[in-house]
């Protein structure tokens, strides 16, 4: 730290500065922030404070409320010191910050204009003017980071399934989620116009619903850092044989021939965004049962389709309803006729004494 830092005139005036032309002092009502509420018992201070994490980085802090010169002034210099800064640095600043405000070892090149609230520690009735921000700040890391620990899936060496593929597609649409893609995803599938009307409102209104209050927080979801469709194949298979070698080596890991050999009674397999094997049991076909991938089910029985699709959960129940009718692909179609149900999901069996 340079000698002017230890002038207790320049520290002065970089707390008045931070104070009277406070940084970052402004909410955002964007999604992807965490946001966070503290008021003092001691002071006038109530504030709001907004943390943004993206790819393991702090890409924005933001902060407003009713706060006092020091409450106002370290939160303001926090802002700085942390926004750009990768999460496990931001977390080494803050903990500097904390060791200083309690008269502990520190590092004073980390801290940098922070340096100004050396002394705050020997001031009891200030401590929490000059950490309330930064509290808020370190508690909505930890619930981005509990968030992200929950969601992941850590693939160890010794998880059987821990493993990625190389990509195969024949086709992908770009990344990143507008009415194009959805009308592009339509197209390639060569969808009836009433299938391509509703993806379209179904996209219409995830725009405009806000994410769900209920379940985990999911204001961190960058819906364009995804590809809504891929297609990994030309064809599909009704025949293991028929399926590329590439693809039938993942379902060969996860155990999908193994479960052929098992003859059950219908397997459909889903690869990427489309179904790339699909095989039925000629017994429950022939009581009229209807077992086909959607995409299939579509073109071959579009009435059926359209009298029952999107009617349990209709795409304006929430956000992600709404984004799943915009961008379905694949997936299982079945119909059973009235009065098959029993004697398909429960077929006589022959026992080895004879009896059924």
């Amino acid at each position: 730290m340079s000698d002017m830092m230890k002038d207790p005139m320049v520290l002065r005036q970089i707390i008045m500065d931070h104070y009277q032309y406070p940084r970052n002092h402004q909410l955002s009502e964007e999604e992807g922030y965490v946001q966070r509420h503290m008021a003092s018992d001691s002071c006038i201070d109530d504030i709001y404070v907004q943390g943004k994490v993206e790819d393991g980085v702090v890409k924005d802090i933001r902060f407003d409320g009713e706060a006092c010169t020091i409450s106002t002034a370290s939160t303001s210099i926090m802002s700085e010191l942390v926004k750009g800064k990768r999460v496990d640095e931001a977390r080494k600043i803050m903990d500097n910050y904390f060791a200083m405000v309690d008269q502990k070892e520190y590092d004073e090149d980390l801290l940098e204009e922070a340096v100004a609230f050396a002394n705050v520690g020997r001031q009891a009735n200030r401590i929490n003017c000059a950490t309330i921000g930064w509290r808020c700040v370190r508690s909505s890391m930890k619930v981005k980071e509990k968030q992200m620990s929950k969601n992941k899936i850590e693939l160890q060496d010794t998880y059987a399934y821990g493993f990625h593929d190389q990509d195969v597609s024949v086709y992908r649409t770009r990344k990143g989620l507008d009415a194009q893609v959805v009308e592009t995803i339509s197209r390639i599938k060569q969808e009836p116009d009433w299938m391509r009307e509703l993806r379209l409102k179904a996209y219409d209104s995830f725009v405009k619903q806000k994410n769900p209050d209920w379940g985990p927080d999911l204001s961190g979801i960058d819906f364009d850092e995804y590809t809504y469709y891929i297609k990994p194949s030309e064809k599909q298979g009704k025949d293991w044989d028929e399926v590329p070698e590439t693809i039938k080596d993942t379902f060969d890991r996860l155990g999908i021939p193994e479960a052929e050999a098992k003859y059950l009674a219908g397997v459909s397999t889903q690869y990427e965004s489309e179904v790339v094997y699909h095989n039925m049991l000629e017994e429950v076909q022939e009581k009229g049962v209807i077992f086909l991938d959607t995409d299939t089910a579509l073109r071959e029985h579009p009435d059926l389709v359209k009298k029952y699709f999107g009617t349990l959960v209709p795409y304006s129940d929430n956000k992600y309803a709404a984004l799943n009718t915009a961008v379905w692909s694949g997936g299982s179609f079945i119909y059973v006729p009235k009065g098959e149900a029993a004697s398909v999901l429960f077929p006589h069996q022959q026992h080895a004494d004879g009896t059924v």
